[in-house]
């Protein structure tokens, strides 16, 4: 799944690549879960990108997704 691929990014450092996969993702029709937003919050963070991490909460926010004790 596209989850596991950017779980897999993250944890490799790729954050770029988490980002391509989620941007595939949504090309493909699909929309991002919670988990999807939580692995790349948590990529973020990692990856010294607040701002992104923000972004991304916001966003999350925006599409009614809750933002839980495992996105922060």
């Amino acid at each position: 799944s596209y989850n596991i691929m950017m779980k897999a990014q993250r944890e490799m450092g790729r954050l770029d690549a988490a980002w391509e996969t989620l941007e595939e993702l949504r090309h493909k029709g699909f929309e991002p879960d919670v988990v999807s937003f939580n692995t790349l919050v948590d990529a973020c963070c990692k990856g010294q990108q607040p701002d992104r991490a923000k972004a991304l909460i916001h966003e999350m926010q925006d599409r009614g997704i809750p933002v839980t004790h495992h996105t922060l």
